[in-house]
């Protein structure tokens, strides 16, 4: 039973920690999904059965520390999403995680094809679950199939793809013709640096797929993303840009990050906090 919710306002700017018979928590400018303000409470509490909300869409939290929880740039590209391409045929969620960006597509841009795409079987088993938290759907009905590394659901008015496995893996099981694919790692140079070349991978199977592919990432990788655009030969344009702080608690498991590097690859610090700019970069051809 979901006893508590931590929930950030549509502008990103205010999160809140409630439980169903107690005052919120709210704190200022969250620095994640679960900031680590509003994380040390729930560890002090010992609450174990909560859900992440934003703008009406519910994922679970991560069970695995190799699976982050939904991130500032993915509530950045959602709201972007919902804001300006309003509506989508097909829908691929890469390296989905707990499944947030393929959930609120699902809720705002009713894509009749749905697709998560992760290496790990956890991530998939978390974002099919908040699939049917977040429609009330139990799929108890649904036509289920295998097709070599892709489980396909088909329901009444959706068909929701599974597939295990790396971007390859992705290639040779999926169609997206005029679809949309998303990616937000959490990649950010001196914090977190675990699978630099996610982002020409991610290209290259936006390339191959025929979808439009928008990435939600911090202006220190920009170099990153110029080299996915080159290496995939898609074109690349910056939508947006916001100022956010930066999330330092998610790493690769180095124990102290070097701030003046950061600062040199584009970030900022002001007040004690170190920010910097979430672009979203679509890359077609």
């Amino acid at each position: 039973m979901i006893t508590h919710f931590v929930e950030t306002s549509k502008n990103l700017k205010k999160q809140f920690l409630a439980g169903l018979e107690e005052k919120a928590i709210e704190i200022d400018e969250p620095e994640s999904g679960v900031d680590r303000r509003l994380n040390k409470e729930i560890n002090r509490r010992n609450i174990e059965n909560y859900v992440i909300v934003y703008d009406e869409t519910v994922v679970l939290p991560r069970t695995q520390d190799t699976i982050p929880n939904p991130t500032l740039m993915h509530f950045t590209l959602a709201k972007y999403l919902k804001n300006e391409v309003k509506k989508a045929e097909k829908f691929l969620d890469l390296g989905c995680g707990t499944g947030f960006l393929g959930n609120y597509a699902s809720k705002h841009l009713n894509p009749r094809e749905l697709t998560f795409s992760d290496i790990t079987l956890e991530s998939l088993k978390l974002a099919i679950e908040a699939y049917t938290m977040n429609t009330g759907s139990t799929l108890n009905d649904a036509e289920i199939r295998e097709k070599g590394h892709m489980v396909e659901i088909k329901s009444k008015d959706k068909t929701i793809n599974l597939v295990r496995g790396d971007m390859l893996t992705t290639l040779e099981n999926y169609d997206g013709e005029k679809g949309i694919s998303t990616i937000a790692p959490a990649y950010i140079p001196e914090i977190c640096e675990n699978c630099p070349d996610l982002f020409s991978l991610a290209a290259l199977a936006a390339k191959q797929t025929n979808t439009t592919l928008y990435i939600a990432h911090s202006n220190t990788a920009n170099n990153l993303i110029e080299w996915a655009s080159k290496d995939s030969k898609l074109k690349r344009e910056i939508i947006h840009e916001q100022k956010a702080p930066i999330d330092t608690t998610y790493t690769d498991g180095r124990n102290t990050i070097n701030i003046d590097k950061l600062i040199e690859k584009g970030a900022e610090k002001q007040n004690n906090k170190i920010y910097h700019n979430i672009i979203i970069s679509k890359l077609h051809e």
